[in-house]
């Protein structure tokens, strides 16, 4: 199901409205959540194959919510950066008008 979520994020990044997005920002955000899903599902499958039931009932949440915290965490770092940079950037064009 989590696999089929993924391809369906990627399928409608073509869409002028893809899902789940209220906002045309959000798109950038959906091509790497696609990714990720369809990886955390295709992860799941191999181990599921590989590992006993009770390894997976214990690894499957951790990778679900392992996955989404290293993704958050990276994504917001980049975005407060790109802020900053975007502040500097008007700072400077404003004392250079100034």
């Amino acid at each position: 199901m989590t696999g089929l979520f993924g391809l369906l994020c990627l399928v409608t990044l073509l869409a002028p409205r893809p899902l789940m997005s209220l906002r045309a920002q959000v798109r950038h955000r959906r091509h790497p959540g696609g990714r990720g899903v369809r990886a955390e599902a295709l992860a799941r499958i191999a181990l599921a194959h590989a590992a006993p039931t009770d390894t997976m009932v214990v690894v499957s949440p951790v990778m679900l919510y392992g996955a989404l915290g290293a993704w958050t965490a990276w994504f917001g770092r980049r975005r407060a950066a790109e802020g900053a940079r975007r502040q500097a950037e008007a700072e400077a064009a404003a004392a250079a008008t100034a």
